[in-house]
């Protein structure tokens, strides 16, 4: 390959990455989604889900989507809540994300199951509270199996590990 070749070849490498980087979008909740699942929907790898401060009554999977959902007041968990009420898992990563899957600064409450379930998964999650989650002896703050996540900072409170 001659030099000539060499330096387009890592031209166009640059102009991809830029592209690519461009193409990220912020996706507001409630502004621009009602829930965080909707944004989850709408979003593709990439993205950043920022959600408002308030209580939100929901459970959301992250279908296997490389994206950011991040509190706005991500400093501090108490002010953005995703509350499961009652239902199953608050926060599931089932289908094969990686490290580049976030949750950034919420509390994850009430679930009947597990605040979070993690499958075959690597997911990051980062100054999150799991408070009051499960409710029988199969139940835990937490399941993982056949994953690698990576918690920081974050806090089980009133529920087993």
């Amino acid at each position: 390959m001659t030099r000539d070749h060499s330096f387009m070849l890592v031209r166009l490498g640059a102009i991809a990455a830029l592209s690519y980087s461009a193409q990220a979008t912020v996706i507001h909740v409630p502004a621009d989604q009602p829930t965080i699942q909707g944004a989850i929907n709408v979003a593709v790898n990439g993205d950043t889900v920022l959600v408002a401060p308030g209580g939100y009554a929901e459970t959301i999977s992250f279908l296997g989507k490389a994206i950011e959902v991040r509190a706005e007041q991500d400093d501090d968990p108490t002010l953005t809540v995703i509350d499961g009420s009652g239902f199953g898992a608050v926060a599931a990563w089932v289908a094969g994300e990686g490290r580049d899957t976030k949750l950034v600064g919420f509390t994850l409450q009430n679930a009947v199951l597990e605040g979070v379930a993690i499958i075959n998964s690597s997911p990051t999650i980062v100054r999150c509270r799991m408070v009051n989650n499960g409710g029988g002896a199969v139940a835990h703050g937490a399941l993982i199996n056949d994953g690698s996540p990576l918690f920081r900072e974050c806090r089980f409170v009133g529920t087993a590990i």
